[in-house]
């Protein structure tokens, strides 16, 4: 479950529900699939609008001294409702590139991380480019073996845009993983 709330915290932006798998197929590459509802909220509009999405990845993994360093490559496709959505097509298919280091503590719980992604359009009629890059650092506390606590403060960046947007984003997230 994920709620974002918009620029002064006032409005929901938007409520998503996801289910994902994942698989190990080596020690260094994992494959993995998922579903997300999401309600978007139009501020300025005041109207709702249903999203489908649904995407796959492959992460690869490499330990380097203390550190981890994962590649992750994401396939990731949006329907939209053209009546209610400023997008032009749908859906938006794009490729999201992530490339992250952490380092475990593994006595104290800690995996603090930074990673770099950037999203690829891959079916805009306009023409297909990199239109975003997020920059994210952020510590993963384990609260028990399946549950953990991830606060983070992120850098978002639209580019290749005629009036491109930047966004500081603090958030928490709270992940349940089932072994």
């Amino acid at each position: 479950e994920e709620i974002r709330f918009f620029r002064d915290v006032t409005e929901i932006d938007r409520i998503s529900t996801s289910l994902g798998a994942a698989y190990t197929i080596t020690d260094f590459l994992k494959a993995g699939a998922g579903y997300s509802w999401i309600l978007d909220h139009k501020v300025k509009k005041d109207l709702y609008e249903n999203r489908h999405r649904y995407y796959f990845y492959l992460r690869g993994r490499a330990r380097l001294g203390g550190f981890k360093i994962d590649l992750r490559e994401k396939f990731q496709s949006t329907y939209y409702d053209p009546a209610f959505d400023e997008e032009h097509y749908s859906p938006a298919n794009e490729l999201k590139s992530r490339l992250q280091v952490s380092r475990n503590f593994k006595d104290a719980g800690l995996e603090p991380y930074a990673n770099v992604e950037m999203y690829y359009q891959l079916n805009d009629p306009e023409g297909n480019k990199i239109d975003q890059i997020r920059y994210t650092a952020g510590i993963e506390i384990d609260l028990t073996k399946s549950l953990i606590l991830d606060p983070f403060f992120r850098i978002e960046t639209d580019i290749n845009i005629p009036e491109p947007e930047t966004f500081y984003i603090g958030g928490v997230t709270l992940k349940w993983e089932i072994n």
